[in-house]
């Protein structure tokens, strides 16, 4: 169940920050002000986060088995915000980097557990 669950708000989250990074991107090549879809694919994906990581820490204490790999991939992101943090200036030169890395993770990390549970 705990895996399900983990399963699942992976891929809100994955298709929250997909929707965020792109119409961010869209919205400032071709200038406009972000709308509803984009102030809840922010949010979704703000708090889809630390839910799917406070889940899958669960679902690895409950089921006490998970690939090095995906453990690591799935932590990478809270690694990268934290080690974005102290460069405000770079973020706001290159604002879409951070959203692009954690997307990339995101996905990185569901191929690995795909991948992992294949080879079970």
């Amino acid at each position: 169940m705990a895996r399900l669950l983990h399963a699942g708000l992976a891929v809100i989250l994955i298709l929250a920050h997909g929707t965020f990074l792109f119409r961010g991107l869209m919205l400032r090549r071709h200038g406009g002000r972000p709308g509803r879809l984009d102030r809840t694919a922010r949010t979704l994906s703000h708090i889809g986060l630390p839910a799917v990581v406070v889940s899958g820490l669960a679902a690895w204490g409950i089921a006490g088995k998970v690939g090095a790999l995906h453990a690591v991939l799935g932590l990478l992101p809270l690694a990268t915000i934290i080690a974005f943090a102290p460069l405000l200036t770079f973020k706001r030169r290159i604002p879409w980097l951070l959203p692009a890395l954690n997307l990339l993770f995101f996905v990185a990390a569901a191929l690995s557990a795909l991948i992992e549970r294949a080879a079970l």
